[in-house]
């Protein structure tokens, strides 16, 4: 797989999982909706706070387990401001290494290799070509779906934890353009490694480590892609239902008003 496409799939793995966030805008303040999100935030706040000590930030404040919030605190300066972009894209990796042993412990209900789709050139054609391989990967997922044992309860927690970890993985809206900054950054280190294990003259870095940290990224961001249209189910369902709860809610203290109203009245009538 090139570093053209890798950039381009990352950017697509990241897209998908803030979708995911835009849909659950709002509904995150519910104590039930954090409670089931609430294993996708712990390792998406462990992702960032590793990413960022490795990068040489000095991390703030993580609060781990305060189910509002998303993010952590950190402070970078000099070199370590790389940061900046490689912290909200670590989440992606680590989502999708949690979500494949899960996967494994319950018995792998689906599977989660799928390849990214290739691309040949970056005009029309080539483009038009990735976008069918998408939906070709995504034609696969749900026919996966439905040849699934629906009654397993291992594949209903799958999908829980499809939702839980996709939320984590994704960045939100707000933080999608350093996020596809740290994609391309990632990627070009990886190219970085690739022109200096090539050459005549020995190689600066060993062939193998730089081949299994392509494969890494390369594996990696097809199952994150599969986690994520796997989580999106989940997010329109749970999205839709607050949604309602809160209508019906509004809609009940409405009427309570306007229930109070006519009793004051009443009572000043008589």
């Amino acid at each position: 797989m090139g570093f053209v496409e890798l950039f381009i799939w990352l950017c697509v793995c990241l897209a998908l999982g803030s979708v995911m966030h835009y849909v659950m805008a709002g509904a995150l303040s519910h104590r039930a909706v954090q409670i089931l999100a609430a294993p996708g935030m712990v390792i998406r706040k462990l992702c960032m706070s590793v990413t960022a000590l490795a990068c040489g930030a000095t991390v703030t404040r993580v609060r781990i387990y305060d189910l509002a919030s998303r993010d952590i605190d950190f402070q970078a300066h000099g070199v370590s401001r790389i940061a900046d972009t490689l912290v909200p894209v670590a989440p992606l990796f680590g989502s999708a290494v949690a979500m494949m042993a899960l996967n494994v412990v319950l018995g792998g209900p689906v599977s989660f290799r799928h390849a990214p789709p290739a691309l040949a050139s970056l005009d029309t054609p080539g483009l038009s070509s990735f976008c069918v391989g998408i939906w070709h990967i995504i034609s696969r997922l749900v026919e996966q779906m439905r040849a699934a044992d629906w009654r397993s309860t291992q594949f209903y927690l799958l999908l829980g934890f499809a939702f839980s970890l996709g939320l984590g993985a994704g960045p939100p809206p707000k933080r999608i353009r350093k996020a596809i900054l740290g994609a391309a950054l990632l990627t070009g280190a990886l190219a970085l490694l690739a022109s200096l294990t090539s050459g005549g003259e020995p190689a600066a870095v060993s062939p193998q480590w730089a081949d299994s940290a392509r494969s890494f990224i390369v594996n990696t961001s097809g199952a994150a892609f599969a986690m994520l249209v796997y989580g999106v189910p989940g997010t329109l369902v749970v999205g839709c239902s607050v949604r309602v709860y809160e209508l019906m809610a509004r809609t009940g203290k409405r009427k309570g008003k306007s229930a109070g109203l006519s009793t004051g009245d009443e009572s000043r009538a008589a």
